[in-house]
């Protein structure tokens, strides 16, 4: 009986260990593997197509079922075929593979609509997306705003479009390139014709290279695709009237089949890509004067919303060594124009090679980021000395006024090293004295590199011309003692007196 109940015992354990193992590996599987719909952000209008994409997540090759389709209201499926590609990207040392089912959608009604989950089957295991809601809006839904110089437009065409119409002199004017498109067009490529040439304005390029999307907007009742290819910071250098130069593209556009225009000039033949050059229109800026600046302060030339602070790289500093004043603009405005702020420093400091950085924000879509001034002191004396307070003056160019900001002053001390050997003077003080006078500059000596400047080639020219002229005097020497008698008694005299 206790056999038994001891077998029956470790059979439960085993099969309750089995089941746990079992639920822990799925609940593992079940987080590496994400399902995901999404629809392209923006409004939709009725007879837009529109893509949705089911993107299937996971850290390795998996067995994916396509995705089963649900049933649509207002909307319906132009193909229940989807488009499958796959990705492979590398996120914090880990590998992820996306599988990604596109499928085109055509609104049909206008209103407040949901798509049901799509069920996607993955290594034998059934996951499910999130509902999505779509609001469909009507063609002729007078909402949106309605630009009257858009009115008998081509069905593409480029756009110059500007943040502000009168600027101030030295304002930041940010520049887009707008290309505007009906549903029945197809882009698929772009390239600047030619330089742009904006005289009178300071340009900085603020495009980031990703990929250009298109959302949709209603022009005058007609449905049409936006899409900014290209986005500049412009900077008016004087005031008055300005004229921007057109700007020029060529772009490859197909139109398609269903929604052909036979009075479309673009296009003669069913859905035929054609290469086509647009340019936007030449565009005149009225730039306005700053005003008066006030009499307290010092004027940097910063225009936009900044925020400005000064610190000192160390607040101790030993007789002789460098200590740094920083200076951080920070904001968005014409951080490139911004000059350097100067400061009433005591008699006993000496400034040195002032840096200037610029470290810029690639995530804002205008000139943005930090500004960074750093002065180099080097103290002649030791003590405690301040650096005076200092007011700087900052446009703001949206409240087109200008803006105070205080930079408290800053304490700092100099002192001897403790270390030190040799006391440079008797009342502490660390002198520089600059050389004066005209100034020679002659290049320095150069150590001879052609072969003839070797050592050990003249060891081997020399050498073998020692030998033989020993060798010689040898020869000669034993012939004497052979001919003439006399030198052989000479030479042998002593040996034979011992």
């Amino acid at each position: 009986m206790y056999l038994k109940s001891t077998f029956i015992y470790v059979l439960s354990f085993l099969g309750l260990s089995l089941f746990l193992f079992s639920f822990s590996e799925k609940e593992v599987l079940a987080r590496d593997i994400q399902v995901i719909a999404s629809v392209p952000s923006g409004s939709v209008f009725a007879g837009e197509r529109f893509t949705l994409n089911v993107d299937i997540n996971t850290n390795e090759p998996r067995d994916i079922s396509e995705p089963t389709l649900p049933d649509l209201r207002g909307m319906r499926y132009l193909s229940t075929s989807p488009n499958l590609s796959t990705s492979y990207t590398m996120v914090n040392q880990t590998a992820r593979m996306t599988y990604r089912y596109s499928f085109t959608i055509e609104a049909l009604e206008t209103g407040t609509f949901q798509i049901p989950p799509f069920q996607v089957d993955v290594d034998g295991r059934e996951y499910a997306t999130r509902p999505i809601t779509v609001v469909i809006n009507s063609l002729h839904d007078r909402s949106q705003p309605s630009f009257s110089r858009y009115r008998d437009r081509p069905p593409i065409f480029l756009e110059l479009e500007l943040s502000e119409n009168e600027p101030v002199r030295g304002q930041q004017v940010i520049a887009e390139i707008v290309l505007y498109f009906q549903n029945s067009m197809e882009v698929s490529s772009f390239q600047v014709s030619q330089s742009w040439q904006t005289e009178g304005f300071w340009r900085e390029d603020l495009n980031d290279r990703q990929t250009r999307q298109a959302t949709s907007i209603v022009l005058n009742g007609r449905p049409y695709r936006r899409a900014v290819l290209a986005r500049y910071a412009l900077f008016p250098t004087r005031s008055g009237e300005l004229t921007i130069p057109p700007f020029s593209i060529r772009t490859t556009v197909r139109q398609s089949g269903q929604y052909r225009n036979h009075t479309d000039p673009f296009f003669d033949g069913f859905g035929q890509r054609r290469n086509i050059n647009l340019e936007t229109t030449e565009l005149p800026v009225t730039i306005l004067p700053l005003p008066q600046a006030p009499l307290e302060g010092q004027l940097i030339s910063a225009m936009g919303q900044f925020t400005v602070e000064r610190s000192l790289s160390r607040n101790q500093v030993v007789l002789g060594e460098a200590i740094d004043v920083i200076t951080e603009i920070q904001g968005a405005g014409n951080l490139g124009l911004i000059t350097r702020p100067s400061y009433d420093y005591p008699d006993v400091f000496d400034t040195h090679r002032p840096r200037e950085t610029i470290d810029r924000d690639p995530n804002v879509p205008r000139m943005a980021g930090t500004k960074q001034f750093r002065d180099v002191l080097i103290a002649r004396s030791v003590g405690k000395f301040v650096v005076p307070e200092s007011i700087i003056l900052v446009f703001n160019d949206q409240k087109r006024a200008y803006e105070k900001h205080i930079l408290p002053e800053l304490s700092l001390e100099v002192v001897r090293d403790p270390n030190a050997r040799i006391t440079l003077a008797q009342n502490d003080q660390f002198r520089i004295v600059p050389v004066k006078g005209a100034v020679r500059w002659e290049p320095a000596a150069q150590p001879d590199s052609s072969l003839w400047g070797t050592w050990w080639l003249w060891v081997m020219v020399l050498l073998p011309a020692v030998a033989i002229a020993s060798a010689h005097r040898l020869y000669k020497y034993r012939q004497k003692l052979l001919n003439d008698e006399l030198f052989e008694r000479y030479e042998h005299a002593y040996d034979n007196a011992k």
